[in-house]
């Protein structure tokens, strides 16, 4: 969600969660780059509420952060977060970003 990773990076850790018997589903735009980020904030926003919006996702692990993250943020849908979040999230493994920004980008109850 922030900085790109070389395709052979990504590939070696889609080919290592395969192994643990993991069924990866790949971001459209995981191999995109902008500079030096892993494409657009839009982009990258679409890639991650799609994830949250397909059923068969368990989890959501990003190759990596950072300070490009915060970019997405005007282009998160934050009730689709709120309803559709995984086992994971729910024990706030993963939903700090959410919470911590929840002054400036408010859900509807």
């Amino acid at each position: 969600l922030g900085s790109p990773l070389n395709s052979t990076a990504i590939n070696q850790g889609i080919t290592f969660l395969k192994t643990l018997g993991f069924n990866v589903i790949v971001g459209r735009y995981t191999y995109t780059s902008t500079g030096f980020l892993a494409g657009t904030p839009q982009q990258r926003a679409s890639d991650l509420m799609n994830m949250f919006k397909d059923k068969n996702v368990k989890a959501i692990i990003p190759s990596r952060g950072g300070v490009g993250v915060a970019g997405i943020l005007p282009y998160l849908d934050y009730n689709v977060i709120k309803n559709n979040l995984t086992e994971l999230e729910k024990q706030g493994l993963v939903s700090c970003t959410i919470h911590n920004d929840k002054e400036y980008y408010q859900t509807e109850s």
